[in-house]
């Protein structure tokens, strides 16, 4: 699975040294097969937002992972917004999404 996330070397610090912002964090998630189902459900438990691109993954594979992660949500009282075709934005309990 190809995540984009930036690390900091300081947890407080941003590169330029002023915090980082509070606010929700997004994740872009683009599974390669089943077993990254797992870690979607662990990003949504942990009160992240996932962008889900399913574009990379077989499109039976694809809408196993979208049954999953969307049942997550819905365990978790998220949300979830189709954005294109195979891509979704997936959130916790306390988003709310609008069209």
């Amino acid at each position: 699975m190809k995540k984009r996330t930036t690390k900091f070397p300081h947890p407080r610090l941003s590169p330029c040294g002023s915090p980082p912002p509070i606010g929700p964090i997004i994740e872009l998630m683009v599974p390669t097969d089943f077993e990254d189902a797992k870690h979607i459900g662990d990003k949504l438990k942990n009160k992240t937002i996932v962008a889900l691109n399913l574009t990379k993954v077989d499109p039976n594979i694809a809408e196993r992972i979208l049954d999953f992660a969307v049942g997550v949500t819905y365990a978790l009282g998220g949300g979830s917004l189709k954005l294109d075709t195979n891509i979704f934005l997936l959130t916790g309990q306390g988003v709310t999404l609008t069209q």
